[in-house]
């Protein structure tokens, strides 16, 4: 042990009190993924690094762990903000590369501050009660089927989907299924007090209900596997706890059956597993294959950060008509987004961790021949981080859980912890940090802020003004001044502009006098939306329309084909272009649009319809050769 002043002591419970502080404020208030709140976040984080420095120049004799883990992360770090410099969109690629920032920034603290035994254990205790809170908040609101998250409206989609605090329920099964490990370790085979560890077990059966009624099925076997897992270590490596072990897997399949047989919507979302169309189904299949053309088609370097949504309009099939916003599966996001250089990097840092755990388990697991009848902490930790780990891994395949704050912050933790674990194994990593190196890390930590802190400030001015402007059920110039608010303050999101351009349009259609300054305003922003995300088909879409309204017949149809190349498959587009057509005089090719775009909605298609029964009419005259 490093003997340490004061100060060192005070530094180090400020450390533990930040990081369990930074992950209960994310999970609240929305799992992060609103900027306003989120700007709480990075506050959090970048004090916790700064107390991390400011402990490395207090201790008597500072040290840095520098686990090969480190080289792997930081490439791909390095990586991601190489490449958000050359992305169709730099916008949303600057949020990413920011939270990867954070990311590593406190998986560093968590790794160097918080891996001794007392600070882990603390930091599980907090965890596990966040979690067990959440679980009550969620099964309140699937007793009294609330539809308000905190004081927001839940999506409807979402309906009888307790989610707490998050907006996908899927996400709040994501926070807690690793949780459950941890707590089942801590009640069975820790050394903690009798009353502690009675505490964890009643937060197991709060956390099984919480992720009980998220209803997600990503959730449900991700549980169902890590749970198994530890009883079967259980048995194999504690016999005198076969019984007890035996005893807990009765007690949760009988709950499970009787939670699957009285519950209506549990069982729709079983049975609408592989029923194509059922609400229950989803639609991952329909993601999931144009993404993986989308990765086939930039398989090297990938499309960049966060630009799986801003390529997917020109690989989406007919069935998928809404944007996906990721893609719902880690690792094809992994690999659209970064390639094969991005999936590598993060592979190779996987199979160091996998080395690690192989490596430290015979220190760090022991069994009863070693411990007779006693627990072990050390047991605990290992145990319920790597299985933790393990459900985060199963439940990725079916989730975009890494690209929900909250639940990535989690993640980075527990791979802290699971890394930090190598100590028991070997002291071959620890390193003196000389004055110079401490002062790098001090000026690398303060250029962080400084770079992190002002963007992530815009970003949650920007989001309260685009928040204020959804507010409003007409447009009005309080409207339009909120939107031009928030693109001064962020100019280079696209949406911004689309909002603005598309009410300017809407606006100019209703008559006034000023109508075509209107629409010359509504031009200038879809332009600058166009040029900031060139891979809207919308956009383009809506330029048509504004360039049809100012009788420019030339630039509509070149504007509506424009559109029609980038969303190939999207009914709003293939409508207008079938418009376009018949105002051409090619009424034969827009009945062949006309019937795609009915087959790919037959039912509330009523543009097309209109549209077919107009050419069937003889509305529109056939101006083609014969």
């Amino acid at each position: 042990m490093l003997s340490r002043n004061a100060t060192d002591e005070y530094l180090q419970r400020a450390l533990l009190g930040l990081v369990l502080l930074l992950l209960a404020w994310t999970a609240i208030f929305f799992g992060g993924q609103t900027p306003p709140e989120f700007f709480g976040s990075y506050c959090l984080a970048l004090g916790a690094g700064l107390a991390w420095v400011a402990r490395l120049w207090t201790a008597e004799r500072p040290r840095l762990f520098l686990h090969p883990v480190l080289v792997p992360m930081g490439l791909f770090v390095a990586y991601a903000a190489w490449r958000a410099r050359s992305v169709a969109v730099p916008y949303y690629a600057t949020a990413e590369v920011m939270q990867l920032a954070m990311y590593a920034l406190v998986f560093l603290v968590v790794l160097h501050s918080l891996g001794g035994r007392e600070e882990s254990a603390w930091l599980i205790h907090g965890l596990v009660a966040l979690g067990a809170g959440l679980s009550v908040y969620a099964l309140i609101q699937a007793l009294n089927q609330s539809d308000y998250i905190l004081w927001l409206r839940q999506p409807p989609h979402y309906f009888k989907r307790a989610g707490a605090t998050f907006v996908n329920p899927n996400h709040l099964a994501g926070f807690l299924v690793p949780l459950v490990p941890l707590s089942l370790a801590q009640a069975l085979i820790s050394r903690q007090p009798a009353w502690l560890r009675v505490t964890h077990g009643l937060a197991v059966l709060l956390l099984y209900t919480g992720i009980g009624v998220s209803m997600s099925r990503g959730g449900w076997v991700a549980t169902v596997v890590v749970t198994l897992g530890f009883l079967v270590w259980l048995m194999a490596r504690r016999p005198q706890m076969r019984l007890a072990a035996v005893g807990l897997l009765g007690a949760v399949v009988i709950a499970a059956a009787l939670f699957i047989t009285n519950n209506a919507k549990a069982r729709a979302r079983l049975e609408g597993v592989n029923v194509a169309g059922n609400v229950e189904s989803g639609l991952r299949n329909y993601i999931w294959e144009p993404a993986w053309r989308e990765f086939l088609a930039h398989r090297t370097w990938g499309v960049g950060p966060a630009q799986f949504n801003v390529h997917f309009p020109q690989f989406r099939t007919p069935v998928m008509q809404h944007e996906p916003g990721w893609c719902h599966n880690e690792y094809l996001n992994l690999l659209c987004d970064y390639g094969t250089v991005g999936a590598a990097l993060v592979g190779l840092a996987g199979l160091v961790m996998l080395g690690n755990i192989y490596w430290v388990r015979k220190y760090a697991e022991r069994g009863v021949s070693q411990l007779g009848s006693r627990g072990s902490d050390r047991t605990a930790l290992f145990l319920g981080t790597n299985l933790g780990l393990l459900g985060l891994l199963i439940h990725s395949f079916g989730e975009f859980l890494l690209h929900t704050p909250a639940v990535a912050l989690l993640t980075t933790v527990l791979l802290a912890l699971s890394a930090g674990s190598i100590r028991h194994a070997t002291e071959r990593f620890r390193v003196p940090a000389p004055a110079w190196v401490r002062f790098a890390l001090t000026v690398a930590c303060g250029a962080l802020a400084v770079w992190l802190l002002p963007k992530a400030y815009n970003r949650a001015r920007e989001a309260v003004h685009l928040r204020r402007a959804e507010a409003y059920t007409r447009i009005t110039p309080e409207l339009l001044r909120e939107l031009i608010a928030a693109g001064r303050l962020e100019p280079g999101n696209p949406l911004t502009a689309y909002q603005l351009g598309e009410n300017y349009r809407r606006l100019s259609y209703v008559g006034d006098p000023t109508w075509k300054s209107e629409a010359e305003q509504a031009l200038k922003w879809l332009e600058l939306a166009a040029r900031l995300n060139p891979h809207n088909p919308i956009t383009h879409l809506k330029i048509g329309l504004t360039w049809h309204w100012l009788d420019d017949a030339g630039k509509y149809h070149r504007s509506i084909q424009r559109a029609v190349d980038l969303g190939p498959n999207l009914v709003e587009v293939a409508n207008e272009y079938a418009l376009s057509l018949l105002r051409q005089g090619r009424p034969r090719k827009a009945r062949i649009i006309l019937n795609d775009s009915l087959t790919w909605d037959p039912w509330g298609n009523w543009s097309a319809k209109k549209y077919d029964a107009e050419i069937t009419a003889g509305k529109w005259p056939d101006r083609e050769p014969k």
